[in-house]
């Protein structure tokens, strides 16, 4: 089974090693792991290790996809879906380099994991998290048609928890397909 997946303006594929210097630029750019309770890695080599000990698409067949830019052949960031084994919930995540925020990519990426999720995985639902000051995070979950499910405490601030059921899914793209 090939975990490549394509839009108009995105490769996803699973994380290599030749991403390394990518994610460590992602978790080191500004803001990016502000809203996320994460720490940045401390140099290359963790991240290569990080890498390395990614076993998601091994186990479930999904994990954090690497965000390629199709126009520059660009690393942009990820996106994906993450099976949590404490809970049994798959999560939708996704993080861009600042420069390529505003474009609609974590959208589209976003949108294609759904796609991923619920057609190929047979998932009955996803969520997604956002902290209440990352507003454009939240616009993106609502944009691709989750619903607000619940708050709760994290990293010292609010998160919103939003969530989509296959049915939710399967109305929001005959919605867009209307359009």
């Amino acid at each position: 089974m090939s975990f490549e997946l394509h839009s108009a303006r995105l490769l996803l594929r699973p994380i290599q090693l030749e991403d390394a210097e990518g994610m460590f630029e992602l978790n080191n750019a500004g803001d990016v792991l502000k809203n996320t309770g994460d720490k940045p890695f401390a140099d290359l080599d963790e991240v290569k290790l990080f890498i390395k000990n990614y076993d998601q698409f091994k186990k479930y067949k999904m994990g954090r996809f690497t965000l390629i830019e199709k126009s520059s052949n660009k690393y942009i960031g990820w996106c994906g879906l993450k099976y949590n084994d404490e809970t049994k919930e798959v999560n939708l995540g996704y993080r861009l380099i600042p420069q390529f925020r505003g474009k609609g990519l974590a959208t589209e990426a976003a949108e294609i994991c759904l796609d991923y999720g619920f057609e190929t995985l047979n998932l009955e639902e996803i969520i997604g998290r956002a902290i209440s000051e990352n507003t454009p995070s939240i616009k993106i979950l609502r944009n691709i048609g989750m619903v607000f499910e619940k708050s709760f405490d994290a990293h010292d601030s609010i998160c919103h928890q939003y969530k989509l059921t296959y049915t939710e899914w399967r109305n929001h793209k005959l919605q867009l397909n209307d359009k």
